[in-house]
């Protein structure tokens, strides 16, 4: 999506008064060194699919890339160090960053359903679509043709949102606070609670939901 929508979506002053004020997570792209949007990330704190990808492999996993080549250590780690630069090679990568751009989103299931539409009526008067907004189109310019010029419906506004001290937690990420969030995208978020959980003998309560995952349930 090009990043000029969701800046123009911006309004960290609530200079219209409808109650509003996200703004823009801007930050650092490692690979060029520019002045970026975020978008990824739960405080959009990533500029990129690659960016995201490589900082999983770099924190998560203690995977060094060529985008970010430094480990990620922590104040009271002594020893901590890479000589070697990249671990994992760049056409690595790139089948990394494919595969998680080309998953698809599962198609929205009871369009005829009654209360699904009544719920739709709600989530709308109540505005709760001001800040996860029904669709968006991707830029004609992507380097997948598949992912060219779409209308997707992610139902976010890709922007950062203060959430207050009772959903906040001690970790700022590039110009986000502690209590500032990304509006997470909710499609596909019916279907969150089966895949994460299982079914059956195999369910395990535990799906999080909300900004930072601390909800168990939809509900």
């Amino acid at each position: 999506v090009d990043e000029a929508t969701i800046t123009a979506w911006q309004d960290p002053d609530d200079s219209d008064g409808d109650g509003i004020s996200g703004r823009a997570q801007i930050t650092l792209d490692p690979q060029t060194g520019d002045i970026r949007l975020g978008r990824f990330g739960w405080k959009a704190g990533a500029t990129s699919l690659k960016h995201q990808i490589a900082g999983a492999l770099n924190s998560d996993m203690g995977v060094m890339t060529s985008v970010l080549p430094t480990p990620d250590c922590g104040p009271l780690q002594t020893s901590c160090g890479n000589t070697e630069g990249s671990e994992l090679a760049d056409e690595y990568l790139d089948d990394l960053v494919k595969y998680v751009a080309l998953l698809g989103v599962r198609a929205r299931r009871n369009l005829d359903d009654p209360k699904a539409l009544e719920g739709e009526k709600i989530f709308s008067e109540l505005g709760c679509s001001a800040c996860h907004r029904e669709s968006m189109t991707t830029s004609e310019f992507y380097p997948l043709a598949e992912l060219r010029h779409q209308t997707i419906h992610p139902y976010s506004d890709m922007l950062l949102h203060d959430m207050g001290e009772g959903l906040a937690d001690n970790l700022g990420e590039g110009q986000a606070s502690g209590a500032e969030w990304r509006t997470t995208p909710l499609w596909g978020i019916g279907l969150a609670q089966g895949v994460s959980e299982g079914t059956g003998e195999d369910y395990k309560p535990g799906s999080g939901f909300l900004h930072d995952g601390r909800a168990r349930t939809i509900d």
